[in-house]
């Protein structure tokens, strides 16, 4: 049988394994109710959302978890050129 953890230990925990797979924690956390974890914040791709998850997953006393990361799009975005739209005509005709 499986040995009983507290939430506010499996949080401290949780929270030194989540620097080891991210390093920076400053825009992910951890939060425990009932041996559920919650995880909650922003990541650059989403290989490190799925990798995060797997690794709190795999921790004893974790029961399940509850993946609330989001991953960040960076959008490049390109200066408008001045050139003119090319405009296309469909006739309806057969």
């Amino acid at each position: 049988m499986d040995e009983y953890i507290n939430d506010e230990t499996l949080a401290a925990g949780l929270s030194k394994k989540l620097s080891n797979v991210v390093g920076d924690t400053s825009n992910v956390r951890v939060e425990v109710e009932d041996g559920v974890a919650y995880l909650d914040g922003v990541v650059s791709n989403p290989q490190l959302r799925n990798a995060i998850e797997e690794s709190i997953h795999n921790t004893d006393g974790v029961n399940n978890v509850v993946n609330s990361i989001v991953v960040e799009h960076i959008v490049n975005l390109a200066p408008m050129t001045t050139s003119k739209p090319t405009i296309v005509t469909v006739s309806g005709k057969n």
